[in-house]
C-alpha cells in the first residue's frame, strides 16, 4: 500500500513539470541602426560555440544575429549558402523562409581558376535575398541592403569572426502559418552549408548558373572567406583561404530555435 502511495505521489510531482512550456525569450533591441556590441557571454550558443546566436526585436523587426568563429563553417554559409526557417505553428517546417546569402556557388559571376586582384569574394558575394514561399511579397528576389523590406549583412570583425544579421519585418510574417493557435511563438530554423533547393528542371529561377558541372562545388578555385583579414569597409577582406576537404563542407548545419516570445519595451 505504502508503494501505491509513493508512486502516486510521485507522478503528481512529475506532472505539473511535464506540461511545462519551454519558451525562449526574445530580447528587447533598443538599437535600430549600426552594429550591434553584443558580448558572446550574451550569445546563445549551438554545438559549444560552433554558432553563436542573438535573438532581438522591437515593434517593428525581429533580429537574428550570428557570431561565427571556426573557418569552415564560415566557407559554408558564405560559399554555399543559408536558409533562415520561419514557422509560427509551433511546428519545424522548411516551408517558409529567407535565403541570405544565397552563396557565391550560386550567385553568378564566379571567379576564375587564375589569380585576379580584384576577383570578387564570397563574402562581398552576400548582397541578394532569396524569400522561399512568401506568395504575397514581391519581388521574391532584391538586394539585401533595402531600407523596407527583409535585409541582411554580413561582416567579419577584427578577430576574424563571421557576424551576420538578418532583419525580419514582424508584419511581412504575421499571416504566415494560418493553422496557427496565434499564440504569438515563433519558431526559427537556421540551416547553412546547404545549396538551394534543386528540382527536375534544375536550379530555380532567380540562381544565374546555378550549381556549375551539376552541384554544390567543394573547395576549387576560390577560397574561403576571400584573401587577407579584414580591412577598411570595402568588405572584401576575411580570414585566410580554408583548405577544408569537401568532406567537412558536405555536412550542412541545421538547428531550430522554438516557442520564441518576442520582448516588450
Amino acid at each position: 500500500m505504502r508503494l501505491i502511495f509513493f508512486l502516486i505521489g510521485f507522478s503528481l510531482t512529475l506532472a505539473p513539470g511535464e506540461k511545462k512550456e519551454k519558451n525562449f525569450s526574445s530580447n528587447w533591441r533598443n538599437q535600430t541602426s549600426g552594429e550591434l556590441n553584443i558580448s558572446d557571454s550574451e550569445y546563445q550558443s549551438y554545438k559549444k560555440g560552433l554558432v553563436l546566436y542573438y535573438i532581438s526585436n522591437d515593434n517593428e523587426n525581429l533580429y537574428l544575429d550570428l557570431k561565427i568563429k571556426e573557418t569552415i563553417e564560415q566557407t559554408k554559409l558564405l560559399k554555399i549558402g543559408m536558409n533562415v526557417w520561419i514557422c509560427m505553428n509551433g511546428k519545424s517546417q522548411k516551408k517558409t523562409g529567407i535565403r541570405y546569402p544565397i552563396g557565391s556557388d550560386y550567385s553568378g559571376g564566379r571567379r576564375s581558376s587564375s589569380t585576379q586582384i580584384n576577383a570578387p569574394t564570397p563574402l562581398s558575394m552576400a548582397h541578394t535575398i532569396q524569400l522561399i514561399g512568401f506568395n504575397d511579397v514581391q519581388p521574391s528576389r532584391f538586394s539585401a541592403d533595402n531600407t523596407d523590406n527583409f535585409r541582411g549583412k554580413a561582416w567579419y570583425n577584427n578577430d576574424g569572426d563571421l557576424l551576420y544579421s538578418l532583419v525580419i519585418p514582424l508584419a511581412k510574417i504575421s499571416q504566415l502559418d494560418e493553422s496557427s493557435d496565434k499564440s504569438g511563438k515563433i519558431s526559427l530554423g537556421i540551416e547553412y552549408g546547404v545549396p538551394p533547393s534543386m528540382g527536375p528542371g534544375g536550379p530555380p529561377s532567380g540562381y544565374p548558373g546555378g550549381a556549375p558541372g551539376g552541384g554544390a562545388p567543394r573547395g576549387g578555385s576560390g577560397g574561403g572567406g576571400g584573401g587577407g583579414r579584414p580591412g577598411g569597409s570595402s568588405g572584401m577582406g576575411g580570414p585566410p583561404p580554408t583548405s577544408a576537404g569537401s568532406q567537412a563542407l558536405d555536412n550542412p548545419v541545421l538547428f531550430w530555435v522554438k516557442d520564441i516570445i518576442l520582448a516588450k519595451k
